[in-house]
């Protein structure tokens, strides 16, 4: 019998994860003008849209922001400033630069203890 560890916890140090839930938290709460909380629901299934930004450096990882179909709209329309069809292009657009601020304010300010990493945004087509 073999035991299988998330590499994720073992690679990712604490001190990022910290980072990139107050990230979440600054980021996407001034854009929504409310506060995460966890709440408890029945799984639901839903498409979604995600963007992605990979860090390079100290430690390699990527951030994913996965919105599901009845999220993305209102994240787009707050983000935005105007509705964006779940649909069209606009909406990959649209979570692409929200993640990009996300990982813009991970990076600065991300510790000094924390070895540089950079961002490489990734393309999906």
């Amino acid at each position: 019998m073999s035991i299988v560890v998330d590499p994720i916890a073992e690679a990712v140090p604490s001190v990022v994860i910290e980072v990139v839930k107050a990230a979440m938290e600054s980021s996407l709460g001034g854009i929504c003008k409310a506060k995460a909380k966890a709440t408890a629901s029945e799984p639901q299934s839903h498409s979604c849209v995600v963007g992605m930004i990979s860090f390079v450096g100290g430690i390699n990882w990527t951030f994913s922001l996965i919105l599901p179909e009845p999220t993305a709209p209102k994240m787009a329309l707050m983000f935005a400033g105007f509705e964006v069809p779940y649909s069209s292009q606009d909406m990959g657009d649209v979570v692409g630069e929200l993640a990009n601020v996300v990982a813009g304010d991970i990076v600065a300010n991300a510790p000094a203890t924390v070895e540089n990493f950079f961002l490489v945004p990734k393309v999906v087509e």
